[in-house]
């Protein structure tokens, strides 16, 4: 047994290696069609690319690559797929490029979806899906960040598709579909045709000044059930009539108007100086907007008592000619 051997110390021309057990090979250069061994440790490798029997190419440049024909079954994940093509490990990303097909119920590419590059680096991951490889049109794509993640159709525009941000927003630059509901803050829409809020607060429609803006309908349907209703009174027809009377019914536009706007014509709530009068009964809870409902429901009692007046003025009238028929 040999100890240690040094290359440049040996002339033979020929040494068969198989009858020659090596503890320690000290050599500037090994020049083979293979090297084979259990254990390989303790190695520097300087040159070309290395490669492997399982496909693996290890590069000069520190890259390992290789290939794979890898997926799911059908039924056994969420949108199975299966991808045929290359992967790599470079110095800053992790990288895949791959043909993308459905999967098949036993495991295997079944029909072709598209070309797919995906990268993988310090603080962010990019997913692209193209038609194929030579047209590379793009399909969609996914871009996430630390802070940000966006799913589009868009090779370039950040405003496009769905954003998904750090702080709890969400951007969608389409429409949002959901099968129940959704909840934002104290307001739930759900599928059954309602809009719901978990504390019971009014709703505001708002432009992003805090103006308010107009609501257009077909029609609007107040609920007037009498199940729903309690303290019913009757209310004095009257009074109803005097209230109106008082009411200042004025000409106007609120400031985020412009020339373009048409004038409003009903009452001023006047917060500032005073000077217009508006019946309390007309007043939303807060006494900063006019309760629609009490407005149509105080003018319908002063129209009631206004018919109420003139049938008595008609019945007065027709006595009146009466009695002077009579004195003919």
């Amino acid at each position: 047994m040999i100890a240690t051997i040094k290359a440049d110390k040996i002339t033979a021309g020929t040494i068969n290696a198989a009858n020659v057990n090596l503890i320690n090979l000290n050599a500037n250069n090994i020049a083979s069609g293979t090297i084979s061994g259990i254990n390989i440790s303790g190695v520097t490798f300087r040159g070309t690319d290395m490669h492997l029997e399982n496909g693996m190419t290890i590069g000069k440049n520190g890259s390992i690559k290789t290939t794979f024909d890898y997926g799911e079954k059908l039924h056994k994940a969420f949108n199975p797929r299966w991808w045929k093509g290359n992967s790599g490990f470079t110095e800053n990303r992790i990288e895949f490029y791959a043909n993308e097909y459905n999967a098949t119920e036993t495991g295997g590419a079944g029909s072709f979806l598209g070309w797919t590059e995906t990268f993988i680096g310090p603080n962010y991951g990019k997913w692209r899906l193209y038609d194929n490889h030579t047209n590379m049109n793009l399909l969609g794509r996914v871009d996430i960040t630390g802070d940000i993640m966006q799913i589009s159709n868009s090779p370039s525009n950040k405003n496009s598709g769905v954003l998904l941000q750090a702080n709890g927003d969400i951007l969608a630059y389409s429409s949002i579909w959901s099968r129940n509901s959704v909840t934002a803050g104290n307001i739930i829409i759900n599928g059954t045709h309602a809009i719901k809020t978990l504390d019971g607060g009014d709703f505001y429609f708002m432009s992003t000044r805090d103006a308010p803006i107009g609501i257009h309908a077909k029609s609007f349907n107040v609920t007037s059930r009498r199940s729903l209703k309690k303290e019913i009174v009757e209310y004095d027809t009257e009074k109803a009539l005097d209230k109106l009377a008082q009411t200042d019914i004025l000409n106007w536009k609120y400031k985020s108007e412009t020339a373009a706007n048409k004038s409003h014509i009903g009452v001023v709530i006047d917060d500032v100086a005073d000077d217009y009068h508006v019946p309390k009964e007309i007043l939303s809870d807060n006494n900063h907007e006019v309760d629609l409902n009490n407005l149509v429901g105080l003018t319908a009692a002063a129209v009631k008592e206004l018919i109420v007046r003139n049938q008595n003025l008609e019945n007065k009238l027709k006595k009146m000619e009466e009695v002077r028929t009579n004195e003919n």
